[in-house]
């Protein structure tokens, strides 16, 4: 592999820093710093994926808890609309009508009540 040479600035409090670190190494100062630069890369990478790979799970859990509460809230608005029951002289076509208008009404106030804690907290 071909090298290439880059140069970087340093004060020289960094500079007499890299030295002693080198010298107690055993190494030169350039060698030392390609360890720092492969090993921060290394880091960055690792570190990279892990916050790629934690929000995925994150993605996951809240898809998750999402239909849990989806099917919660379902089944209680549902409970509470089947209570109507038909109207006198209502036909069943007006009376699912009914019941549709009102699964969705309480639907949306659950939502904008969600919402709305959700605004406070």
């Amino acid at each position: 592999m071909k090298e290439k040479k880059i140069s970087v600035r340093v004060d020289n409090d960094l500079n007499d820093s890299l030295a002693k670190e080198a010298k107690k190494r055993g190494q030169t100062v350039g060698a030392l710093i390609r360890t720092f630069i492969v090993d921060g890369l290394y880091r960055y990478d690792a570190a990279t994926e892990q916050l790629l790979q934690n929000g995925e799970t994150l993605e996951r859990l809240i898809l998750r808890v999402e239909r849990v509460v989806g099917a919660n809230l379902h089944s209680l608005i549902e409970q509470q609309v089947l209570q109507n029951k038909p109207h006198d002289g209502e036909s069943q076509a007006e009376y699912t009508k009914r019941l549709r208008a009102s699964y969705s009404e309480k639907v949306h106030k659950a939502v904008e009540k969600g919402s709305a804690i959700k605004d406070v907290a």
